[in-house]
C-alpha cells in the first residue's frame, strides 16, 4: 500500500479569466518518486469536506505560495507582505 500525501495547492488566473487551481509538477513527482501517492488538496470552503480529506492522509506537504496573512497572529499587514489568499490560509 502507498502512504497517500497531500499537497496544497495554489490558484492562478488563466489567459482566459478563469481561476485555475496549480501546483509545480515537482511536488508530485517527489512525493512518486519516494513511494508515495500523491493527493492534490482542493482550495475548497467547506471545513467538513477538508476535514474528511484530512484525516485520510498519512501527511501532508505545504507548497508554499503567498504569504500568511497576518491577521492569523494578531498583526496588521505591511508593504512586505504580498499574495495573500485567504481561502488558502483557510485550507493549510
Amino acid at each position: 500500500m502507498f502512504p497517500l500525501i497531500g499537497i496544497s495547492v495554489g490558484m492562478i488566473l488563466g489567459v482566459d479569466s478563469i481561476e485555475y487551481m496549480s501546483l509545480k509538477p515537482l511536488y508530485t513527482n517527489a512525493v512518486m518518486a519516494a513511494g508515495g501517492a500523491a493527493i492534490l488538496i482542493p482550495l475548497e470552503h467547506d471545513q467538513k469536506v477538508l476535514r474528511y480529506v484530512y484525516e485520510r492522509l498519512d501527511a501532508v506537504i505545504l507548497s508554499g505560495g503567498g504569504d500568511l496573512s497576518p491577521t492569523h497572529y494578531k498583526s496588521d499587514p505591511t508593504d512586505y507582505c504580498i499574495e495573500v489568499d485567504p481561502l488558502r490560509d483557510q485550507v493549510e
